[in-house]
């Protein structure tokens, strides 16, 4: 076990009024407000940290809302810098992933499968301007507390995503 502290959104007035925001853009150079944030972090208290490593079975999908899988691929690890090899290979794979550990399953669809790398040095990130379009961009770990998707922006992303088919998605599957 291991003792860490973490970055998390400091509470701030000014959000009663204002949502939270950090634009990943460049602004326009006509903006009247040219700022990229109005985040603001402290750091929390020292929290344990545990290798479930050991313990990966344990963790069901419909208990904790994920679980650990561990599958062999078919793409060598020079082959993640491939668009086409992630799609035509890997994404398939991780396709049938779902389908063997979930019952039915009907449709799979990929929005985001943006590498992460684990040196920072690596990533695109560190002062440089990424461009969260191209799944291939290489982000290194998150350096603060975050939800990747709130129950809201699920449905927002259903809806931008496959927009012919949204309404009956959510109306018959809701997201998951």
């Amino acid at each position: 076990m291991e003792i860490a502290k973490f970055h998390y959104l400091q509470w701030q007035k000014l959000y009663t009024t204002e949502k939270p925001f950090q634009i990943l853009i460049d602004l326009p150079k006509n903006a009247a407000d040219k700022r990229t944030t109005n985040l603001v972090f402290s750091e929390g208290p020292e929290e344990c940290i545990e290798d479930v490593r050991q313990e990966m079975d344990g963790y069901k999908l419909d208990t904790y809302g994920f679980m650990y899988k561990q599958s062999p691929t078919s793409l060598g690890m020079h082959q993640f810098t491939q668009k086409r090899e992630i799609e035509d290979t890997y994404l398939p794979e991780c396709e049938q992933v779902l389908r063997d550990v979930m019952d039915g399953v009907d449709e799979v669809h990929f929005y985001n499968w943006l590498p992460k790398v684990r040196d920072t040095d690596e990533s695109s990130r560190d002062g440089k301007l990424v461009d969260l379009n191209d799944p291939l961009a290489k982000l290194g770990p998150s350096q603060i507390v975050h939800i990747d998707q709130t129950d809201e922006s699920a449905v927002d992303r259903v809806l931008r995503e496959l927009p012919a088919k949204a309404e009956f998605l959510l109306q018959v599957y809701g997201a998951r």
